[in-house]
């Protein structure tokens, strides 16, 4: 199989130099997925990265941004269950200190905790993007009420929607 995929490489600044660079693919340790990515979100967080402008992220060197991310199942690490080779999820791919890679890439293997699988939790006429365009929004929004209500490690806060078209997720 392939041993390489291509990413988006960015040097953070103003502007950011962005490059497609060639990037190893990973294989899945015990705990993780390979993914072939189908879409990645830009986020305000994306931009703050790629500009340097992040408070409290230091990072100067190149890296590969994203955070968000719908893909598909390639491979399962052998500890992985409840998802299978194919099947569509929506993943986040948390800006990590090393700046070692986010989902701007073809491909990249995730901790299986940070995958949802999409497959009877949304209906099929949403494309991967479609979904993909309402994640961090609503993530942000959901941030702010929480915020406002102050909500305590113990308790939580639940969403309803009348409608799938109207939060994507329920």
């Amino acid at each position: 199989g392939r041993t390489e995929d291509r990413g988006l490489q960015v040097i953070p600044g103003a502007p950011p130099r962005v490059s497609t660079v060639q990037v190893p693919r990973q294989s899945p340790s015990a705990e993780e997925v390979l993914l072939r990515v189908q879409a990645a979100a830009l986020t305000a967080t994306d931009v703050q990265l790629c500009q340097g402008t992040l408070p409290g992220w230091g990072q100067s060197g190149a890296f590969v941004p994203g955070i968000f991310f719908t893909g598909k199942v390639l491979s399962l690490g052998k500890f992985v269950h409840g998802l299978r080779v194919g099947e569509l999820v929506l993943g986040l791919r948390p800006p990590e200190a090393d700046c070692s890679g986010g989902c701007y890439c073809e491909s990249l293997c995730a901790h299986y905790s940070v995958l949802i699988p999409l497959e009877g939790l949304v209906e099929t006429k949403f494309q991967p993007t479609t979904i993909l365009a309402h994640v961090p929004p609503m993530i942000s929004a959901l941030m702010c009420v929480a915020s406002q209500l102050r909500l305590q490690p113990t308790q939580a806060l639940l969403l309803l929607a009348p409608r799938l078209e109207e939060a994507i997720f329920i």
